[in-house]
């Protein structure tokens, strides 16, 4: 599995239109859904798997177009935006199973087929991929953390 940006994402970051600018703009506030199954074949597709729950700051609940536990990133470095290491970020998920991928949404988290939604897939991991977790074999209720999460921005060629 790979990082895959939406059309929609790679248009936000490239700038233009409202609401554009860096990585740490476009996705504040944001959140991650993890999924269970295989990684759809690019971002722009709809969801695949079933939704096992979502990560946000200490695992508190999210509401779509709302800052409350939203996800922040520390200031990029040498092109690399990362997680806060002072935030907790968790996921307490609504459904049992394997973690198998996760679509990182702008805070609007606009889900389904989409070429304007701005969002990135990523492969969950512990110790590997690019979303660590503390594991990858979620249960119902009982929150787990994310040990680390780096999203490198590609450089101008």
């Amino acid at each position: 599995m790979a990082v895959r940006l939406s059309t929609g994402a790679v248009n936000a970051l490239a700038g233009g239109g409202a609401g554009d600018g860096s990585f740490v703009d476009v996705f504040a506030n944001a959140v991650i859904a993890v999924y269970s199954g295989t990684q759809p074949a690019n971002a722009d597709a709809a969801e695949t798997g079933d939704l096992l729950g979502l990560i946000t700051v200490n695992g508190g609940s999210f509401t779509g177009g709302v800052a409350t536990n939203g996800l922040n990133w520390d200031a990029a470095v040498a092109g690399v935006c990362s997680k806060p290491s002072a935030t907790e970020w968790a996921i307490i998920p609504d459904a049992s199973g394997t973690a198998g991928w996760a679509r990182l949404y702008a805070n609007d988290m606009t889900t389904g087929l989409s070429t304007s939604a701005v969002r990135i897939d990523l492969a969950c991991g512990v110790g590997a991929g690019e979303l660590r977790m503390s594991t990858t074999s979620l249960t119902a209720t009982v929150k787990s953390v994310v040990n680390s999460l780096n999203v490198t921005v590609p450089k101008a060629a």
